[in-house]
């Protein structure tokens, strides 16, 4: 059973053995921080729930990214961070 008590090294071991129950822990642990970050960007609730869900399936689809990462929180961060970037490179292009 995956509980709060969890630190980021057991986490990536869990990723690594491809638990998927773990990012249920993930998202639980690490969302508020992921949509903070997103809303300083964008400032739009909207675009900032639609983003973070993004940012979450691209990491699903590339755990290599985590794993391959010092920290896991920093991580998450990052792709909070880069997923704002890219949105918000997209709406520039558009209006």
């Amino acid at each position: 059973m995956i509980n709060s008590l969890l630190c980021d090294s057991e986490i990536i071991q869990l990723l690594k053995q491809n638990n998927n129950i773990v990012w249920g822990f993930i998202h639980v642990k690490y969302s508020t921080m992921m949509y903070n970050c997103i809303i300083k960007y964008t400032d739009n609730q909207l675009f900032a729930d639609e983003i973070l869900k993004n940012a979450f399936a691209k990491l699903k689809l590339n755990t290599t990214l985590i794993l391959q990462s010092g920290s896991l929180g920093l991580c998450l961060l990052d792709q909070a961070r880069n997923a704002a970037l890219e949105f918000l490179g997209i709406k520039n292009k558009v209006f």
